[in-house]
């Protein structure tokens, strides 16, 4: 088609150049003359035909771009998969394999741990035995603590009334509960009750106040007091008033 190269040169802006088949051929010289640009182009099928005889031709034109692209992603998204197959059973496998070991180690401790109930076993009486012998050696000691202690509270608590008594002032009876317990809260289980005789209330008020005054008594508690009427000697029939008084107070065990 003549004037191709032209149309299509005008239409869409750009060169275009005709194909020279003989540009790498040695052509007679009358033939070079007959033939113009144009001409030679009607040869360029027959010039393509003739050289491929001469040697091998490769077609190099790509009719199925778009068909292999598809099968190079495919294949892509193959390789892909696989390696993320294979990534996977790794993990899997080093996974099963820290379980293993995991499980090994465990396995071994239990087992060890087995062992020892086994031979704990083997002395469990022995120990229950002990066990009671040492709970009933814990009450018979507690037992001689207490006591011990309660003797020694005892004497600590007639030391301090001895101590505390006026001259004109004498106990004539003492009885009460004066025991160390732990157990009882605060130590408030032991009570004493005091009665007395004194030749005047001045000697009575006094005595109670050095009771009241002591750290190991408290809560001191004059209950009664009153005048009465005693002999002196066994010829004289003479008569002195006494003072008669009663005490409730409470021991502070240390």
């Amino acid at each position: 088609m003549q004037g191709l190269d032209r149309f299509l040169s005008e239409n869409f802006s750009t060169e275009v150049k005709l194909v020279e088949p003989f540009r790498m051929l040695h052509l007679d010289e009358k033939m070079a003359k007959r033939l113009d640009s144009w001409n030679k182009v009607l040869f360029t099928t027959a010039v393509g035909l003739a050289l491929r005889g001469l040697s091998k031709s490769y077609v190099n034109v790509n009719l199925l771009k778009e068909q292999i692209r598809l099968r190079k992603m495919v294949y892509q998204r193959l390789a892909y998969g696989a390696s993320s197959l294979v990534l996977s059973l790794l993990i899997l496998f080093g996974a099963s394999t820290f379980m293993r070991q995991d499980y090994r180690e465990k396995n071994f401790r239990l087992q060890h741990l087995k062992g020892l109930l086994n031979t704990f076993s083997t002395h469990q009486a022995e120990i229950e035995d002990l066990q009671s012998k040492t709970k009933l050696l814990s009450r018979e000691v507690k037992a001689l603590s207490n006591v011990a202690q309660n003797r020694a509270l005892w004497l600590e608590v007639s030391s301090e009334l001895q101590k505390m008594l006026p001259d004109n002032l004498w106990i004539t009876e003492l009885a009460g509960t004066i025991s160390f317990d732990i157990s009882v809260d605060e130590n408030f289980a032991s009570k004493l009750d005091l009665q007395g005789k004194a030749t005047s209330y001045k000697d009575v008020n006094s005595f109670v106040s050095k009771l009241k005054s002591s750290t190991l008594f408290i809560e001191v508690k004059p209950l009664s007091s009153a005048f009465e009427e005693q002999a002196v000697g066994k010829e004289k029939k003479e008569k002195v008033e006494v003072v008669k008084f009663s005490i409730n107070m409470k021991v502070l065990c240390p």
